[in-house]
C-alpha cells in the first residue's frame, strides 16, 4: 500500500462565535473535504453515479446535527458510495489495510482510477468542451447527445422590421429533471449576422408548475426571419404550450398567428417545413402529449433519452494510479480520512460492491424535494459544492494567492445569515471574487438585468456620466455623481468592485460599472449631482440595448491621409474580405477591439510575415491527484496560423484595445503583441482568457470559471497582466464632457505621424 500524505491542516482563525457553531462549522468542512476527495479521485461505480447537488444539501443537513458524533456520520453518509473509505478521530486512526480493496479476495488485478483533464465530470458539458473526466479501464458511458433539444419555429420578419415585440409561452419541467426549460428569441440579419438575442440563461425555468414566461425586446431594422421556441438543456423532461407571439404596431398589441401555438394537432416535425414546428436535438425525443396541458388538451413534451455508447476507458494521459494508492488526510482538526484512489475492477464493477447506494440516494431525493436557495442547506451544500471545484481544479487558486480555506470559512458562516436567493448569490460572488477569475460569474434566480437611461463609468477616481439615454433628463455626459441612494459614490461604487472577480483592476471596474447599475425592473436608483438629487428608473434591460447598441456601430470608415478603420467589434470576416481592396490601397490601418471580436480573427492571417510557430499558449492542466498536487502534465494548445494574401501587415497597423477586451480579444491581441503586428493603443486588456467552464448549483444557481492555463507569446502567464499597449491612453473627465473618443485620437495621431 503506498499512502500520499497531502497534509491538510484547518486552522480557524479568530470568530467570536458559540462554541456550537465553532463545532458546526468544523464538521461542515471535515464533511466538505471529504466531499470533494471522494467525488473527484474514489472512482467507485455508487460515488460516479451519485447526484453530488443533492449529496451536498443532504450531507450538510447531516453533518450540522452530527454534533461530535461527525466521525460517525461521515463513515455512515461515505460508506454507501465508498466503502473502502475509512473517517477516525486522530487517536483513534490505525493503518489502511490492503484487504479493505479486495475483501473477498477474488482473482482481480486490474485497476480504474480517475484521469481529469481540466475536469468534465458534474460540470455543464457542451460539444466543443476541452475539458474531460474519465474512470480509467472501466466502461464509461460515451454521451453524443446535443447540449439541448429543442422545439422551433422560423419565419420571414422583414413585415415587421424595427417593431417591438412579446414572445410569451407556457413551460413547466418535469418533478425530477435535471436540466432547465429556456424559451428563446432570435433574429437572422439579411448580411448574414445575429440581431435581436434572448434565451433566458439569466432566469432559466426550473419549476414543475405551469407557468407563462415572455421575452421582450425590438425586431432588427434589417431583420430577414425570427426564430423562437424553447428548449431543454441537459436531461430531463420538458413541457411547451400556448406559444404567443405579439408586435407592437399601430399604437398596438397585435398577435402574429403562430401555426398550431397549443399543439393540438399534436405535430413537430423532423426536419424544417414551413407551417409547421421542428424538433431538433440528437438524444431528445418530441412528441405531443395529453397527460398534462397550460391549456386545451394538449402540449409539447422535450424529454431527454439520450444517445450514448459504452467504452471502455482509455487513458488521457500516460501516468497512472496503481493498486494499493490512498490519501491520507486531515480533514478538520483531528478528523482523518483515508481515501483510496485506485479501486479493483471484476466484470467491469468496482471491488467492493457497497450496500445502501439506493436508499441512500432515496433518502437524499426526498430531502432535497422542494428545497431552495431560502433554506440553509441549499445555501450551504452550494458553498460546499463550489469549494471542492475550485479547491482541486481552479488553475490560478496559487497565483491568486486567494486564502480558500479562510473564504469557505466565511462564506459557510454567512450562509447561516442569508435568507433570499439575492443574498445567497452575493455571498457566492464574494466568496469567489478573490480568485481574480474574470470569467467567474453567479447568477441564481434574483439576477436582475435592467437600468435606467444612463450610463457611468469610474475616471479619474470619481463616478462619471458616461452617456444619456434620454434627452429629457436633467443630466449631462461628464456629470460627476456625488451620492448614490444617499450613499457617498465611492463607498456604492466599492461594493460592486469588491464582488467582482477580475485578475486587473481596470477589469474589475468594467464589471462594477454595469453591475452598479442593475436593479429590478421600473425600481428607482437615487443620484446626486452638485447637490441636486434625481430619481431615475430602471426601464430597460441592459444587454438588449447592448445588443441593439451594437449593430449601429460603424463597422467600417475612412479618414483623411489614407487612413482606414475597421471596428472588430461589429464587423464579420465576410465583410473584411470585400473591403480588401480598399485596405490594400490604405496608408494605415486602425483596428478598433476594444470589446469582443465578431468571429474575424482571420485577421491576423493577414498581417502575418510568417508561420505561427506557438504550439502551447494554451494549457489544459492533466490532474491524477488531488489538491492539483503532483500535476501530471498539460495538454498544449494554440492557433497554429498561417499567412495569408494580400499581405496587410506592410501598412502602418494600431490596434486599439481596452480593459473590456478579454478571453477570445485576448487570444486574438495575443499575436498581434506576440509578433510585433501593430502599435497597440489604449489600456491594458482583462487579464482572463481560456475555455470558460460551467457548472449548474442547486436551485438553478450557475458558476462559470476559466479551466485553463493561457500564456502571452514571451513565456509569462497572460493572468493579471493581459496585452499591454505600447501607447497607454487614460480617460479623462473633460474629454467626456467633450464627446471626444480619446483612445480613437491616439490611434489617428499615430497614424498621421510621419515615420
Amino acid at each position: 500500500m503506498r499512502t500520499i500524505g497531502l497534509s491538510l491542516v484547518f486552522c480557524f482563525v479568530g470568530w467570536s462565535a458559540t462554541a456550537q457553531n465553532k463545532e458546526q462549522i468544523k464538521n461542515l468542512t471535515a464533511f466538505a473535504e471529504a466531499y470533494g476527495y471522494v467525488k473527484y479521485f474514489h472512482p467507485s461505480d455508487e460515488a460516479n453515479q451519485l447526484d453530488w447537488n443533492a449529496f451536498a444539501v443532504y450531507g450538510a443537513d447531516q453533518v450540522l446535527k452530527a454534533d461530535k458524533d461527525v466521525v460517525v456520520k461521515l463513515n455512515e453518509l461515505y460508506k454507501p458510495l465508498a466503502p473502502t473509505t475509512r473517517f477516525y478521530w486522530e487517536n483513534d486512526r490505525i493503518t489502511y489495510s490492503d484487504e479493505n480493496l479486495n475483501p473477498e479476495k477474488e482473482d482481480v488485478s486490474e485497476v480504474t482510477y480517475w484521469q481529469h483533464k481540466g475536469v468534465s465530470f458534474g460540470m455543464v458539458e457542451g460539444g466543443q468542451s476541452p475539458y474531460k473526466s474519465r474512470r480509467i479501464n472501466i466502461d464509461n458511458e460515451i454521451d453524443e447527445s446535443a447540449r439541448f433539444g429543442n422545439v422551433m419555429y422560423k419565419f420571414d420578419a422583414e413585415s415587421y422590421q424595427g417593431l417591438k415585440f412579446r414572445y410569451t409561452a407556457a413551460v413547466k419541467m418535469a418533478e425530477s429533471s435535471e436540466g432547465n426549460g429556456q424559451l428563446w428569441f432570435r433574429v437572422d440579419k439579411k448580411d448574414g449576422r445575429l440581431g435581436f438575442f434572448e434565451n433566458m440563461r439569466e432566469r432559466p425555468i426550473k419549476s414543475d408548475e405551469w407557468k407563462k414566461y415572455t421575452i421582450e425586446g425590438t425586431i432588427d431594422q434589417d431583420a430577414k426571419t425570427m426564430n423562437l421556441g424553447a428548449f431543454l438543456l441537459a436531461k430531463g423532461e420538458m413541457y411547451f404550450d400556448e406559444a404567443e407571439l405579439e408586435v407592437y404596431q399601430n399604437e398596438s398589441w397585435q398577435e402574429i398567428e403562430l401555426p398550431d401555438p397549443g399543439f393540438e394537432k399534436g405535430k413537430v416535425k423532423s426536419k424544417l417545413k414551413e407551417g409547421f414546428w421542428l424538433g431538433k436535438g440528437l438524444g431528445y425525443k418530441f412528441s405531443s402529449t395529453k397527460e398534462t396541458a397550460f391549456k386545451g388538451k394538449s402540449c409539447v413534451r422535450i424529454i431527454y433519452e439520450g444517445m450514448s455508447y459504452t467504452e471502455k476507458g482509455k487513458q488521457l494521459f500516460d501516468e497512472s494510479i496503481k493498486a494499493g494508492e490512498i490519501i491520507e488526510e486531515e480533514l478538520a482538526k483531528g478528523i482523518i480520512a483515508q481515501i483510496p484512489l485506485a479501486l479493483y475492477i471484476n466484470d467491469n464493477k468496482t471491488l467492493p460492491i457497497a450496500e445502501g447506494a439506493t436508499e441512500l440516494e432515496e433518502k437524499i431525493q426526498k430531502y432535497v424535494k422542494g428545497k431552495n436557495t431560502e433554506d440553509l442547506s441549499v445555501r450551504l451544500g452550494n458553498v460546499i459544492v463550489l469549494y471542492a471545484l475550485i479547491k482541486h481544479f481552479y488553475p490560478y487558486l496559487e497565483v491568486s494567492e486567494a486564502d480558500w480555506n479562510m473564504l469557505f470559512e466565511e462564506a459557510l458562516k454567512k450562509s447561516f445569515e442569508d435568507r433570499t436567493d439575492a443574498e445567497h448569490v452575493e455571498t457566492l460572488q464574494a466568496f469567489t471574487a478573490p480568485l481574480e477569475d474574470g470569467h467567474i460569474r453567479v447568477y441564481g434566480k434574483s439576477y436582475q438585468r435592467h437600468v435606467p437611461d444612463i450610463r457611468w463609468e469610474w475616471i479619474e477616481n470619481q463616478l462619471v456620466i458616461t452617456k444619456v439615454l434620454d434627452a429629457d433628463l436633467s443630466i449631462s455626459v461628464g456629470d460627476v455623481v456625488d451620492q448614490v441612494n444617499e450613499v457617498p459614490a465611492a463607498d456604492y461604487y466599492q461594493k460592486y468592485l469588491s464582488l467582482a472577480s477580475a485578475s486587473t483592476q481596470k477589469y474589475k471596474q468594467v464589471q462594477a460599472n454595469f453591475n452598479s447599475l442593475l436593479g429590478e425592473e421600473n425600481s428607482i436608483i437615487k443620484i446626486e449631482i452638485e447637490g441636486e438629487d434625481h430619481e431615475l428608473k430602471r426601464t430597460h434591460n441592459y444587454w438588449d440595448y447592448r445588443r441593439s447598441e451594437k449593430k449601429n456601430k460603424i463597422q467600417f470608415k475612412s479618414f483623411d491621409s489614407g487612413i482606414s478603420y475597421v471596428n472588430l467589434d461589429v464587423i464579420t470576416i465576410d465583410s473584411i474580405q470585400s473591403l480588401l481592396p480598399k485596405l490594400e490601397a490604405s496608408k494605415a490601418i486602425i483596428f478598433d477591439l476594444r470589446n469582443y471580436p465578431n468571429g474575424n480573427h482571420g485577421v491576423i492571417n493577414l498581417l502575418l510575415k510568417q508561420k505561427d510557430t506557438n504550439k502551447s499558449w494554451m494549457r489544459i492542466p492533466q490532474y491524477l491527484y488531488p489538491n492539483q498536487k503532483s500535476i501530471a502534465g498539460f495538454e498544449n494548445h494554440g492557433w497554429e496560423l498561417k499567412p495569408e494574401k494580400p499581405h496587410l501587415g506592410d501598412k502602418k497597423i494600431i490596434f486599439i484595445t481596452s480593459p473590456a477586451a478579454i478571453s477570445y480579444a485576448e487570444s486574438y491581441m495575443g499575436f498581434i503583441e506576440g509578433y510585433k503586428l501593430a502599435t497597440i493603443v489604449g489600456q491594458p486588456t482583462a487579464g482572463t482568457n481560456g475555455n470558460v467552464n460551467s457548472l449548474y448549483l442547486n436551485d438553478g444557481v450557475q458558476f462559470n470559471f476559466t479551466g485553463m492555463l493561457v500564456y502571452k507569446f514571451d513565456g509569462k502567464l497572460l493572468h493579471g497582466r493581459g496585452i499591454m499597449p505600447d501607447v497607454l491612453v487614460e480617460k479623462t473627465i473633460a474629454g467626456i464632457k467633450a464627446g471626444k473618443d480619446e483612445f480613437l485620437e491616439k490611434a489617428l495621431e499615430i497614424a498621421r505621424a510621419e515615420n
